[in-house]
């Protein structure tokens, strides 16, 4: 409160939480051989610094842990954050730490697909695990249900690159949401893609996203792919 961003920086008491988060940080990338390259920043506000620093340092994805004010909508930290980052997205609410061995994709457009598969296929070659691409379809569905079904099955696989062993189901229940979070007790990473706008209109998380993220019984990976570039640059920051 009251405070420029440059006199918080230069204030050891302030900064030190973030200190000890990226000397964490640099002890996992090295286990892991990643390069790695710490920044510390002070904004008035969170989320365009985040998104700022994204734009400055030519980052192609943001990662951010999952939070919600409640079990309907995520914070406004995450609305803001979407709304203005030109990046993809990555959200990520983990109900334990342990490796994700058994990982669900919950299908349903188009426009994240490639995301979800790449994060999950990454995930499960990194771990040893496998990936199960679901899609929910109605108790008693008709011919277009049980096609979309079988179209964003195959989308899915043939973004599917990595030789980590996959399956593929079909739900069936009048209830997505109830379905998915059922299904999660036999997962240990679920992932979901967010809303993505296709028109001028702000974006937003997604309100279906948000649900899944706060009742599943695993930890949930939120996915937004980034607006094609032409409409991002048409937005204001």
């Amino acid at each position: 409160q009251g405070r420029t961003p440059r006199a918080a920086l230069q204030n050891r008491a302030f900064t030190a939480e973030a200190v000890q988060v990226i000397e964490r940080v640099q002890s996992v990338a090295q286990r892991y051989g990643v390069e790695f390259r710490p920044v510390v920043r002070a904004a008035k506000d969170l989320a365009q610094g985040i998104s700022h620093a994204a734009l400055e340092e030519k980052c192609s994805m943001i990662v951010m842990g999952w939070s919600s004010q409640d079990d309907h909508s995520p914070s406004k930290l995450l609305e803001d954050v979407v709304r203005h980052s030109r990046t993809d997205t990555i959200f990520l609410q983990l109900a334990e730490d342990k490796p994700p061995q058994r990982i669900g994709v919950a299908l349903g457009g188009h426009d994240n697909l490639p995301l979800m598969v790449k994060v999950a296929g990454t995930l499960a070659d990194q771990y040893k695990g496998s990936v199960v691409y679901l899609n929910v379809t109605p108790e008693y569905f008709e011919e277009p249900n049980l096609r979309h079904a079988r179209e964003i099955h195959i989308e899915a696989l043939r973004h599917h690159r990595t030789l980590v062993p996959y399956s593929t189901e079909v739900l069936r229940s009048d209830n997505p949401l109830e379905a998915l979070v059922e299904r999660s007790r036999e997962l240990d990473l679920l992932v979901i893609g967010s809303t993505v706008r296709t028109s001028f209109d702000q974006s937003e998380v997604g309100t279906f996203a948000s649900m899944v993220a706060r009742q599943a019984h695993c930890s949930v990976v939120v996915v937004r792919k980034s607006l094609p570039h032409v409409l991002a640059r048409a937005l204001p920051l």
